[in-house]
């Protein structure tokens, strides 16, 4: 295959593991123990003792410096179904043979006894050599990948999320573009865009790489549409996605002399660039215009000069960038035409395979270049000059032209290849990276099983997510099934027995019946709830109201440092759990924290600062458990509601816990700020005077509004926090010692007060009141609850 000897690398083949040989260190270490105990020297006696002794072993062949790939139990499920007829020989025979055989009944004639029973697991092996003669989907050169995952990018959120695109149909001519998550292990699609082309689509080729725009390429046998497809806003999984699309233009097979397409591909530098290249390997590039949405052509078309005595009567033609430069690759079965688009010259012929191997397939990845052929696997350094690294032959069929690959960078200069085939039912997964700055085998090739065996497998898409690996499977049907891919030592502990040596080991392969089994990940996330020892319960007045006061006054810091910061400059909201964390989750007197909480927005000066609550909105009203119309706003409130959602779960304490911490993220404050003020009035200034006219009529109509409504008062503070202020200094709170929010809750909902304690006697007087908005609450309330009785309960006064 390659002309002379310079620069072929390794040649590496696998076979069996080899020899075991005695590690050294464990012979010296042995040998010290003897030293160390001559008279304590004990001899095996039989072969059971010889046995108990392990004795360390080393096998010089064995490759197992990387991670080995596992599909994970249970994770296999179908996510579009069969869209090609089913009738299939090998589908029928595999059903037959799954299905349980009942005996019959009475005997058997005498023709039928005497002939010899043949496992099922050797009629399984000869219907897959048999699939190139009975499948009913041959195999076609011209066709490219059908599935594609990408980011596509949604205009609303100035984001990207996770999409696919897939052909579906009977004819093969349904492009599907739809977004996906992944949610404990199980794929969740969402139902497809769909675009009828009305022919049958060969290829899917995306290019996701330019900000804000999603490029897709969809040949047909005749035409290559480019679209751009972005999301104008994001939409439930369930909907159909709002997809965007656009069609910026059409490349013809009209300007490649006629010849069926056989390829396109988006360059790896820059990816406006297209490529198109017909069966006969004519080549053309056109580029995707920045501006104005269309396409425009690139360089002239170059053909090649057809030769009757060519080697290759093969319609499979591939197009390859290099990723280091503009140069292109123009691959066919039996050689590699290096293309410069910016010169007039032909091309140049830099590898030839016309004599032992055939090539089947290329993968690049950033700058390097994998390439298989019917004999082995190389890997190249895709530079100007291409250099190859490393060469392994697989011994696969290499007769069969389906042989394809697919080459992912799982970790920094780490490469798992998946060599899979339309009448192989392995994969068949190869493991190349850097040893000692020289390329080499992490590990030895290993394989697992397609999802299915009833139908063959046309392409695998692998897509990288944080924990594992997410394999697509495209059978011949365009049926698409998923499976995660983790480390096989990881998916061992999470499905292994809890082993212990004071346990028999007879009893052992019961115990998965009972015991919970957990993985290494999920002990990971429950030692910091372990770690993480919450404050006691407080059971005396006095250590509520130390712990209150000291959460006041660490608040009165964290605003007066926020206002001496740059975070007063800027006009985001934030809560008061951001101004201080230390939140005191032992507080059982909930009315006592809304009572401070009241007083510091009262303190706060309103010029400077806007406090707002956000609890009867976003969590109040968002319930699917109880229906409240009327407003809440307070904390005390939040455990209300918990009480009645959960009335025999969980400890008093938790949901105290919860709803300190809920409150208080959800009461947000924010800086007030003139900037948005001026600007305002600067852009009016510069705006036409019918502009000015019409704002000031708009300006009118809302003083004429405004003194309509000038004897209304609030009634309730609470709905939306009025606006106030902060001062320099840290702020000086008192609990209020008139009734207030507290005797306004004791007489709604008199049941509470065995939650509450009850030995709260005044034993502080009272210092200040702020009457204003709670006592406007407070008579609201009295009014509303009628002829029930007030129980009132003396509360402590107020604390500096």
């Amino acid at each position: 295959m390659w002309p002379h000897k310079k620069g072929l690398g390794n040649r590496l083949s696998y076979g069996v593991y080899g020899n075991a040989i005695v590690s050294i260190d464990s012979v010296i270490e042995a040998q010290n123990q003897d030293q160390s105990a001559n008279t304590n020297i004990t001899i095996p006696h039989n072969d059971f003792e010889m046995s108990k002794k392990s004795i360390p072993m080393m096998f010089p062949r064995l490759n197992d410096e990387t991670v080995e790939l596992t599909p994970k139990q249970n994770s296999n499920q179908e996510l579009v179904e069969n869209q090609i007829s089913k009738f299939n020989i090998n589908s029928s025979m595999a059903n037959t043979i799954n299905s349980p055989i009942n005996p019959p009944k009475g005997k058997l004639p005498k023709e039928l006894s005497n002939n010899t029973y043949i496992p099922q697991d050797i009629i399984r092996a000869y219907m897959f050599e048999s699939k190139s003669l009975t499948s009913n989907m041959a195999y076609d050169p011209i066709h490219g990948d059908l599935l594609q995952t990408f980011d596509i990018f949604v205009k609303s959120e100035d984001a990207y999320v996770d999409s696919m695109t897939f052909v579906t149909g009977e004819s093969s001519s349904i492009l599907n573009i739809t977004t996906y998550e992944s949610k404990d292990d199980c794929i969740v699609l969402s139902p497809a865009y769909q675009i009828d082309f009305c022919d049958p689509i060969l290829q899917i080729e995306v290019s996701d790489k330019i900000d804000g725009v999603g490029l897709v390429a969809v040949r047909t046998g005749a035409k290559v549409y480019i679209l751009n497809i972005c999301l104008d806003k994001l939409t439930y999984i369930e909907v159909i996605p709002n997809v965007v699309l656009f069609v910026l233009g059409e490349i013809s097979a009209d300007c490649l002399a006629g010849n069926v397409l056989a390829d396109v591909r988006f360059s790896s530098n820059d990816s406006r660039k297209v490529a198109v290249v017909d069966i006969k390997g004519n080549l053309t590039v056109w580029y995707v215009n920045k501006t104005v949405p269309s396409i425009r052509k690139f360089i002239k078309e170059q053909f090649v000069k057809e030769l009757s005595d060519s080697q290759s009567l093969s319609n499979w033609r591939r197009i390859c960038w290099l990723p280091s430069c503009d140069h292109l690759l123009i691959i066919s079965r039996v050689e590699i035409l290096k293309v410069m688009p910016n010169s007039e010259s032909s091309g140049k012929i830099i590898v030839t395979s016309n004599t032992w191997s055939r090539i089947r397939d290329v993968n690049v990845v950033d700058e390097y270049m994998f390439l298989l052929t019917s004999k082995e696997l190389i890997w190249f350094s895709a530079n100007d000059s291409m250099t190859r690294l490393l060469s392994w032959k697989h011994f696969l069929d290499d007769s069969d032209p389906s042989l394809k690959f697919k080459v992912v960078e799982t970790s920094p200069k780490v490469f798992t290849c998946f060599l899979y085939s339309q009448v192989n039912p392995l994969v068949i997964v190869y493991s190349f990276g850097f040893k000692g700055n020289k390329p080499y085998s992490l590990r030895d090739p290993y394989y697992f099983r397609k999802s299915s065996d009833n139908y063959d497998l046309r392409q695998i898409n692998i897509t990288k997510t944080e924990d594992a690996l997410l394999i697509f499977e495209l059978t011949t049907g365009l049926a698409i099934h998923s499976r995660r891919l983790i480390s096989k030592n990881e998916n061992d502990i999470s499905n292994s027995s809890f082993h212990s040596k004071l346990v028999d080991s007879s009893v052992n392969k019961h115990r998965t019946n009972y015991l919970k089994q957990f993985s290494k990940k999920e002990i990971k996330k429950m030692i910091p709830q372990f770690l993480n020892i919450g404050e006691h319960d407080c059971t005396t007045a006095s250590q509520q109201i130390d712990l209150i006061q000291r959460y006041a006054y660490e608040l009165g810091n964290g605003f007066a440092q926020m206002g001496n910061s740059q975070a007063a400059q800027q006009s985001n909201y934030f809560s008061l759990y951001e101004v201080c964390n230390s939140v005191p989750l032992g507080v059982t007197d909930l009315l006592e924290l809304d009572d401070m909480i009241v007083q510091l927005e009262n303190s706060l000066p309103p010029e400077r600062l806007k406090v707002k609550s956000l609890i009867n909105n976003s969590f109040i009203r968002r319930n699917k458990f109880i229906n409240k119309k009327e407003t809440n706003t307070h904390i005390y409130d939040i455990y209300q509601m918990l009480e009645q959602i959960y009335p025999t779960h969980n400890k008093p304490s938790s949901k105290l816990a919860a709803s300190i911490l809920i409150g208080l993220s959800l009461i947000k404050c924010q800086y007030e700020s003139d900037d948005l003020q001026e600007k305002l009035q600067k852009s009016i200034a510069n705006a036409p005077e019918k502009v000015q006219t019409l704002l000031n009529e708009w300006d009118e109509e809302d003083n004429d509004d405004n003194s309509q409504t000038e004897g209304l008062t609030p009634t309730q503070h609470d709905s939306q926090f009025m606006i106030p202020t902060i001062k320099s200094s840290i702020p000086a709170l008192r609990v209020n010692s008139q009734p207030s929010l507290r005797q306004q809750v004791l007489t709604q909902n008199s049941q509470t007060q065995t939650l509450l304690p009850s030995s709260l006697n005044s034993t502080v007087p009272s210092i200040s009141s702020f009457p204003s908005q709670r006592s406007i609450s407070s008579q609201g309330s009295q009014s509303r609850s009628g002829s029930q009785p007030k129980k009132k309960r003396k509360k402590k006064g107020g604390f500096a």
